[in-house]
């Protein structure tokens, strides 16, 4: 995209430098050199006419006409001069062969005879000055032109380039770049790595987060469990009294476990970009949940309803990560299912390109403004923190590594609908 619009910004500079020159150059031809040559010619002519009259005077009075005399005055009036009898040959002639001349002639009559007068001049145009002429001001145009490119180049350039380079280096030292007004040309560029650094610095903040979560979900069971320890030490301590808080410290340390252990999902779910696809049909998919959870959810007096619309299909999926979206959401369904007997219910619905699964519950459901946060990492409404909160975010990365969206909504009654897709290989 901005390689593309620095190609075109430079074609369209080169075409308004050469249409720029044209036009200075025909003005200056059309206003100036034309009026130069014009007023010159003009003048010759005036001046040319005028020594016609004079010298047509001058001759008249003249007894009789001899070649000193013509040669004279051809000198004195910076003229050449022809003069013919009325058989038109030529009794003196001094006219040399010029590229531009002006000549008029005057019938003369000097005593008895009739002569014709041919006064030339050459006209006051010069070739080699009306080249330098415009050498000079081709010249005075390419520097025009260059001054108003550098210009350009120096503000649509050169400056986003020095601004792009002042921010790199000012964000190593911690200050956070931003955006410039302008948008095209390199400043796309620019505002690109702005986008990076706000990108990096939000992982970072994310890291962040994660890191006091840790701390947070850890620090709490770490804490009892040294609390039962110091208790256990204490001598006066029946038996009975040793193997409960022994049995405390064992659930709390399973609790850190299982944190630790989502966290590694998560982290692998992050750094794992790589699908070990297979095709299943949407038959033996049905019947791998319906294995893997139905003895269970009854277990806690909760129904498992499965809908399949297309029964006939194949599906292209990693399997072991797609098995582990379905885990997430049904352990976080089962949760917040308080009433005595609840349902679940899972749909497929084959789309134009792609398959969409729906998981619904009849659970507590989630306030609407929370709706968008529940796929963010270590977002959980347990204010007890048993949970990290990266369940449904490893479900969105699973999800987008199958080129699918999810997303969330309450349903019309009660309870929560999750619902993802997978493209349609």
């Amino acid at each position: 995209m901005i390689k593309n619009n620095m190609k075109y910004t430079a074609i369209r500079i080169i075409a308004v430098v050469f249409l720029a020159n044209v036009i200075l150059i025909t003005l200056y031809c059309n206003y100036f050199l034309n009026k130069s040559i014009s007023s010159g010619i003009n003048k010759t002519k005036k001046e040319v006419n005028n020594n016609l009259i004079t010298i047509t005077k001058i001759l008249k009075d003249e007894t009789k006409l001899n070649k000193a005399s013509l040669k004279n005055i051809s000198k004195k009036y910076n003229v050449e001069i022809t003069l013919k009898d009325n058989n038109q040959n030529i009794i003196f002639t001094n006219i040399k062969d010029h590229n531009f001349d002006y000549i008029t002639q005057e019938m003369l009559t000097v005593g008895n005879k009739t002569y014709l007068l041919v006064i030339s001049k050459q006209l006051d145009i010069s070739v080699s000055g009306i080249i330098k002429k415009l050498l000079l001001i081709e010249l005075l145009i390419i520097l025009l032109i260059s001054s108003v490119i550098i210009y350009i180049v120096n503000k649509r350039l050169l400056r986003p380039i020095v601004y792009l380079r002042y921010d790199m280096s000012t964000y190593k030292n911690g200050i956070i770049p931003k955006k410039r007004k302008k948008k095209e040309d390199l400043y796309g560029i620019h505002e690109h790595f702005v986008n990076l650094t706000h990108a990096l610095e939000e992982e970072k903040e994310k890291h962040n987060r994660v890191i006091a979560s840790i701390s947070h979900d850890i620090k709490t069971p770490l804490t009892a469990i040294l609390g039962y320890t110091s208790r256990i030490e204490n001598a006066k301590l029946t038996n009975e009294m040793k193997e409960k808080y022994i049995a405390k410290i064992g659930s709390k340390a399973l609790s850190i476990k299982e944190i630790m252990d989502e966290f590694d999902d998560y982290l692998s779910s992050s750094l794992t970009s790589t699908l070990h696809k297979e095709q299943i049909s949407t038959k033996d998919l049905f019947k791998m949940l319906e294995t893997d959870y139905l003895e269970d959810l009854e277990d806690r007096n909760i129904k498992l309803r499965l809908q399949n619309n297309a029964k006939k299909d194949n599906i292209v999926l990693d399997l072991n990560k797609i098995k582990r979206v379905f885990s997430n959401i049904i352990s976080n369904s089962t949760r917040h299912i308080k009433e005595e007997k609840g349902q679940i219910v899972i749909t497929l619905s084959k789309k134009e390109d792609y398959y969409e699964f729906t998981i619904s519950d009849s659970g507590e459901g989630v306030k609407e403004e929370n709706l968008h946060k529940i796929f963010d990492p270590l977002y959980t409404t347990d204010s007890s923190r048993k949970i990290s909160g990266l369940g449904l975010s490893i479900c969105k990365q699973i999800i987008k590594l199958h080129e699918g969206e999810i997303f969330a909504k309450n349903n019309k009654e009660k309870g929560l609908a999750i619902t993802f897709t997978i493209k349609n290989n």
